[in-house]
């Protein structure tokens, strides 16, 4: 019985619910069933509110609605949201309320009263109170576009318990009334947890940091498309900044005061950049001109209107392009390491030109440019073509002579030279030419009149797959002291080979004595083995307190370096040279007749930073970490290119840490030990080494780092413990 009831109670439901339903449906239909169903229209009246922004007509005769369009914008008629003509009248809808698209900048309103809960966007124009606006709610004006003021805000009078809330909005004043006010601040920019109202207080906070300091503008093209660039600080303690535009743009120059490498990614530079400082653009277009004096852009699918090279470095890849690249005459050494993108304008005034373009797609202004272009191709190719656009390749090239068949890559040996020494002194070049197109000069940036011919009696021959410019003892005891620069070239086109350390007075130092000089080199870098000297007379042996070595005026570990005083021959092992900062340093020797003493280079240094082993197959990266930001990366005698970016290498953002991936890794050959070398920004080249492990060689030994094979250190783990466990009971009976 009670099942009954229940099943009777459901059905009596059911049955109610599609009565409503029917009943809904046929209140709903605007089509009569009789004739004698109204649409409840009041008399005399064929239209009804609908709160649709218009209105519904119901024509003399016709049973079809038809709606009226909203009000259109027209002039300043209808200017918030494009349908009322005055905030008292927008105040009446139920929506928010914003100044439309098409109004003027500069608005009036003649007020009225607010009595709903509401947000007034000025759309980044300006608005004038011409009458009192009353305010008996919670509400906020705010701007979605920069620039927004309100005039005349002593005209708004906020009711007891109500607040107005300004946001991003300039006012001349105050509100009255006994109700609230308040400022919300914008904020445009981050660095870290920090934020910024202003992208200057943004760069002034990062001045005062340590090392690289990212500052992240807000990503919304809006809040900065009219923002006016401050100038950088002239000192800064940070190693580094990069900015992060996103989709905005940036508004005016950038003169970048204090010399701050500074990398800028996305967005848009509406102006100039004045690079005193090595400056990186990554997918960023400027619509002005970057001038370059002595400092190295690099730029990464990014667009350049004009680019001004001034004795600096440019490097470019793929997906970039410069509307106009001028190269200046200044005497300085102008460098294009150019390996890809387009160049829609070339102009060279002179200087000196770095053999370094592998690529690109070049559009020269005019002869002399061109024949200057064509020096500044890299050993082994090319530029091609007969018209624009040139571009570079293996094979015949442009024109006759010898084009692009020199590269930058030149070292002195036997500096610093004492006159009257006899030491050895020379460069190795890696191409040679006629003689008498090799020049030196007593200053680092020559003008033409400081060119002067090193004599033909300096002769050119092989060494190994290079050439050898020898500079003989007589030419050499012939120069004053100091420092003479060396050229090559032809055409009044000079390249920078290096430069050479000159001592001793005018008078010619007697073979007899005291010197220190190289071997080879007075350079070191890390990966390098020991650095050798030459010494003379013998070192005093007889006194324990005089047969040391010293570097800088602190003596060394006598296990860190090794001598043998029959050909007065000394080595410093990697020991001492490791623990050195780089630049110039002294080493000094007592001999039998007095110290001996001379000058060596210590370039930058890369080491790994935690592992130089790598398992094949396994998903781990490899880290090196270079004491200087690097320029360029080579592995294997073959350098890294912005193709293989991302996917096979990345540099950190101080481009001090560069990271082999696990793909490019994996593509080694399992067993061989690989030299990773890299160029920094002064032309250091350290190197150091890692190894691919096979499986089998993981297996065998893990090392500190390695985490690819877990399960052996595991292993080694249970045992280590077990050990421990087994020695515990006998140190316990040792102990009673």
């Amino acid at each position: 019985m009670k099942t009954a009831s229940k099943l009777l109670s459901m059905l009596l439901l059911v049955a109610m619910c599609l009565s409503l339903m029917g009943g809904s449906a046929y209140a709903l239909s605007l089509e009569p069933a009789s004739g004698d169903l109204a649409l409840g229209l009041p008399e005399a009246s064929s239209t009804f509110d609908l709160n649709l922004g218009g209105s519904a007509v119901v024509p003399e005769g016709s049973t079809t609605l038809e709606l009226e369009k909203p009000g259109t914008f027209n002039g300043t008629k209808n200017i918030w949201n494009g349908l009322y003509p005055d905030l008292n009248t927008a105040a009446q809808s139920t929506t928010d309320i914003k100044l439309h698209d098409d109004a003027d900048s500069s608005v009036s309103d003649p007020g009225g009263t607010i009595s709903r809960n509401v947000t007034i966007d000025l759309n980044g124009k300006t608005l004038t109170l011409t009458a009192p606006l009353a305010v008996n709610a919670n509400i906020t004006i705010m701007s979605s576009k920069a620039g927004a003021q309100l005039v005349n805000t002593s005209l708004i009078t906020v009711g007891k318990g109500f607040k107005v809330t300004f946001t991003g909005v300039g006012t001349d004043g105050s509100v009255s009334g006994e109700g609230e006010s308040a400022e919300t601040k914008e904020y445009i920019a981050t660095i870290g947890s920090e934020k910024f109202t202003s992208l200057e207080k943004a760069i002034e906070y990062a001045a005062k940091q340590s090392g690289t300091v990212t500052i992240t503008v807000i990503d919304d093209a809006s809040k900065l498309a009219d923002y006016a660039i401050p100038a950088m600080p002239a000192t800064m303690s940070c190693d580094a900044i990069v900015l992060n535009l996103g989709k905005n743009c940036l508004a005016g120059s950038l003169p970048l005061e204090a010399k701050v490498p500074l990398t800028i990614n996305g967005g848009m530079i509406d102006g100039d950049i004045n690079a005193n400082s090595n400056v990186t653009l990554n997918s960023t277009e400027v619509t002005g001109g970057i001038v370059v004096p002595g400092k190295t852009l690099t730029v990464n699918s990014s667009k350049i209107a004009v680019v001004g090279l001034y004795g600096g470095t440019l490097v470019m890849g793929s997906g970039s392009e410069i509307g106009s690249l001028q190269l200046a005459d200044t005497g300085a050494q102008n460098i294009l390491k150019v390996s890809g993108g387009k160049i829609k304008g070339f102009t060279c005034e002179g200087g000196s030109a770095y053999r370094a373009i592998t690529g690109g797609e070049w559009y020269v202004n005019d002869p002399d440019s061109l024949e200057y272009l064509k020096n500044c191709v890299a050993d082994g190719l090319t530029l091609k073509g007969t018209e624009n656009p040139y571009t570079v390749g293996s094979g015949a090239g442009t024109g006759s002579g010898g084009s692009g068949v020199v590269t930058g890559d030149f070292t002195v040996y036997g500096s610093p030279y004492t006159k009257g020494s006899g030491n050895t002194v020379y460069v190795l070049m890696p191409y040679t030419s006629s003689t008498g197109n090799y020049y030196w000069t007593s200053v680092s940036n020559p003008g033409y009149s400081d060119i002067k011919t090193i004599p033909s009696s300096c002769g050119v021959s092989t060494s190994g797959s290079q050439y050898k410019l020898t500079l003989t003892n007589s030419f050499l005891d012939g120069l004053s002291s100091g420092t003479i620069y060396l050229w090559t070239g032809h055409d009044g086109k000079y390249t920078y080979m290096g430069s050479l350390t000159v001592n001793g007075s005018g008078t010619i130092v007697e073979p007899g004595d005291v010197a220190l000089w190289p071997v080879d080199s007075n350079e070191w870098y890390s990966g390098d083995g020991m650095l050798a000297f030459y010494y003379r007379p013998a070192i005093d042996f007889s006194d324990p307190a005089k047969k040391g070595l010293w570097i800088d005026g602190w003596l060394q570990d006598p296990t860190n370096w090794i001598t043998n005083n029959n050909n007065g021959l000394l080595k410093i092992g990697t020991a001492i040279l490791n623990n050195l900062s780089r630049g110039w340093h002294t080493v000094s020797v007592n001999t039998v007749d007095g110290v001996a003493s001379c000058q060596f280079y210590v370039g930058a240094t890369l080491r790994p930073v935690d592992t130089d082993k790598h398992v094949t197959g396994s998903s781990k990266n490899l880290q090196f970490v270079c004491s200087d930001p690097i320029q360029s990366v080579w592995v294997g005698g073959r350098q890294l290119t912005d193709v293989d970016y991302g996917d096979y290498w990345t540099l950190s953002s101080s481009r001090k840490t560069v990271t082999l991936t696990a793909k490019f890794l994996n593509n080694r050959t399992a067993g061989e030990t690989y030299t990773i070398g890299v160029v920094t920004d002064n032309g250091d080249k350290p190197s150091c080494t890692f190894k691919i492990l096979t499986t089998a060689q993981a297996s065998s030994s893990p090392k500190t780092g390695d985490e690819s094979n877990l399960a052996l250190w595991a292993a080694v783990l249970i045992l280590s413990g077990g050990a421990a466990v087994a020695v515990l009971p006998r140190l316990k009976k040792h102990e009673n």
